[in-house]
């Protein structure tokens, strides 16, 4: 299966999910957590109920866990019904953004605060939707989260220069560039810990760190930390390190 097709809509709920739980958990754990047997079942579960539903353009009951995707009979086992409930207990912010150009992003990512889904339309493709996650807690920077290229910590003004480049990385591994994209500014609901999602969610907590990792930490103890220079043009060297990461590392930037 190729790294464009997938479950990448329900790897980014449960990345969600995760950075919520711990937030000062390292982005290698939160990865190696979506990587593990459990997560790659709650995202494929996840990713399959957002399939089964698209069609009736993802309603705000839905997003809300009202009907907890039980619309359609038989698309479920019941033993799932509280995981999927659980995954989707988000509700819509007013300030969400519809057919956006990749330059037209950063500005608009500035209005959003917490987390928020960005829809990519990949034209010319197959599968012609891919899905990254923000949070966005208004201290300088952004995290992002792409299923394909793994999490990134990106300061506020450099964020147009990391975008163009992870833009530019996207043309080289689809042959197209992303033609527009919508946000749907989201909030994340922990409050259901009785779920295989939440008991997930609770295995990197046990094992996260008690305080934020400083820089000097996170080089000296995790080699999958990569430096990628967005001080100018993206160089080679970055794209490099973007292809090779393909979702298992950690960019600090």
């Amino acid at each position: 299966m190729s790294r464009w097709e997938g479950a990448c809509n329900g790897q980014c709920h449960i990345w969600m999910r995760l950075r919520e739980a711990s937030p000062l958990a390292a982005a290698t754990d939160r990865l190696n957590a979506l990587a593990s047997f459990e997560g790659t079942v709650h995202a494929n579960i996840h990713q399959s109920a957002y399939s089964d539903n698209r069609a009736d353009d993802f309603s705000i009951g839905r997003l809300l866990g009202i009907d907890a995707w039980s619309s359609k009979p038989g698309t479920h086992d019941a033993i799932y019904t509280k995981t999927i409930n659980d995954l989707n207990r988000m509700a819509l912010h007013v300030n969400s953004h519809s057919n956006l150009r990749m330059e037209m992003l950063p500005r608009a990512l500035e209005t959003i605060t917490g987390y928020a889904m960005l829809r990519l339309s990949l034209p010319g493709r197959q599968s012609p939707r891919h899905t990254w996650a923000i949070h966005h807690a208004g201290q300088g920077h952004m995290t992002l989260f792409d299923p394909n290229y793994g999490e990134f910590h990106v300061p506020n003004n450099r964020l147009p220069d990391f975008l163009r480049t992870l833009n530019e990385q996207i043309k080289l591994d689809l042959g197209n560039t992303v033609a527009r994209i919508d946000i749907a500014p989201c909030i994340v609901n922990p409050e259901f810990d009785d779920t295989p999602v939440a008991a997930l969610c609770r295995s990197l907590l046990d094992s996260g760190q008690t305080s934020a990792p400083s820089r000097s930490e996170l080089n000296s103890e995790r080699q999958s930390v990569t430096e990628i220079d967005q001080a100018g043009k993206p160089s080679s060297k970055s794209q490099a390190d973007l292809r090779r990461r393909g979702g298992k590392k950690e960019a600090e930037l």
